[in-house]
């Protein structure tokens, strides 16, 4: 299979492991937990974001501009990844996770480097826990996704 149809695969797998995250997440989500979360930061790290990135643009934005862009940052670094893991996927658990595992570490470091987040120790232990088991839900999501898409274009490959 070639590379520009792994990476096509590897999107639409990650679309579907983001999919998948935004609720696993939100279970593990209390409203004391995101009280103490607001406290901390009250704008979302995908809003802190877009705020830097469309400022950074001179494009002085509003509160709906931010609103409009931060979901499309969430779900295009979600979709993205899910490309890289495509590229990656000789084996797609093992491309899957590790790509998961980069998306944890980029929420936990890259992040705060960016100002899109306080630094990891700002936040409570309950935070940290959920973005783990997200990400865990992301790469076996995305492993699933990318083995089922893999093996039907195969299908088909060979078919014709």
């Amino acid at each position: 299979m070639n590379l520009l149809v792994r990476f096509g695969l590897g999107c639409a797998a990650g679309a579907a492991a983001t999919a998948l995250m935004d609720p696993a997440t939100e279970m593990l989500y209390t409203e004391e937990i995101a009280r103490r979360e607001r406290e901390i930061q009250p704008e979302s790290s995908s809003q802190r974001l877009a705020r830097r990135l469309l400022t950074a643009l001179d494009l002085q934005p509003s509160q709906q501009d931010i609103d409009k862009i931060a979901p499309l940052l969430h779900w295009g670094f979600g979709i993205a990844s899910g490309g890289m893991a495509g590229v990656l996927s000789r084996n797609a658990l093992a491309a899957s996770m590790t790509v998961a595992a980069a998306m944890l570490a980029f929420d936990e470091l890259g992040l705060p480097l960016l100002g899109a987040a306080q630094a990891p120790s700002a936040y409570p232990w309950q935070t940290h826990l959920r973005g783990i088991f997200g990400h865990l839900v992301y790469g076996v999501a995305c492993a699933t996704s990318l083995s089922v898409l893999a093996a039907v274009v195969e299908k088909r490959q060979r078919r014709s």
